[in-house]
């Protein structure tokens, strides 16, 4: 079983599946990939699979299922999130140090054109 996206779904990036024609052959839907469900794992343009038990119709899982029958732990999830905070709280800093590095440089210039006057 794999997540598809029908006929007037939206996708997390906000386009609407809609009817269209593929290589000669009328197109009802998409075969969605993981990051298009939003799950981490998974690589982007491979389909996301479903395990065999999972009910046709029902609302996707939050995060990507393992087929081996075992439930995601909630760990590679908080993992995941810790990631992904510990990525934003390094670029703020990334952007503070260039900002810092970009006053020293001004304050150094202002020094300079004051002392030549």
């Amino acid at each position: 079983k794999l997540v598809v996206a029908r006929v007037g779904a939206t996708l997390r990036d906000g386009t609407e599946v809609t009817k269209a024609v593929v290589g000669g052959v009328v197109s009802e839907g998409m075969v969605c990939d993981a990051p298009m469900c939003g799950w981490i794992g998974g690589g982007a343009g491979a389909a996301a699979l479903l395990p065999d038990d999972y009910v046709v119709g029902a609302a996707k899982p939050t995060a990507r299922p393992r087929l081996d029958g075992k439930a995601p732990t909630e760990s590679v999830v908080d993992d995941a999130a810790a990631r992904e905070a510990a990525k934003l709280k390094e670029k703020e800093e990334k952007k503070a140090a260039l900002a810092a590095k970009r006053a020293a440089r001004d304050a150094a210039k202002a020094a300079k054109k004051a002392e030549e006057a």
